[in-house]
């Protein structure tokens, strides 16, 4: 719900409400049912779902990209990857 999201961002309801609803209205969000206390629990919209998906997709081509330092230990003579 929308309540139990703000409590878990440590942000004001009024906050998570006023963006949820943007996410309603550009339909990344939709309402799945009411909940207590004048909220509702939200689940991802069609257009959500899609934005998801192509938001994973890049990350894994972005992430597969990366290669690891080589890190060196004190012992081959090398400063244990340290910066400093």
């Amino acid at each position: 719900s929308g309540r139990r999201f703000s409590e878990k961002v440590g942000l004001a309801f009024g906050i998570v409400d006023n963006l949820l609803s943007g996410l309603r209205t550009r339909l990344v969000m939709a309402h799945a049912r009411p909940a207590p206390l004048n909220d509702n629990y939200y689940g991802l919209a069609d257009a959500g779902q899609k934005r998801t998906v192509n938001s994973q997709k890049s990350l894994v081509c972005t992430c597969s990209d990366v290669r690891k330092p080589a890190v060196t230990s004190p012992v081959d003579g090398g400063d244990g990857g340290n910066l400093v």
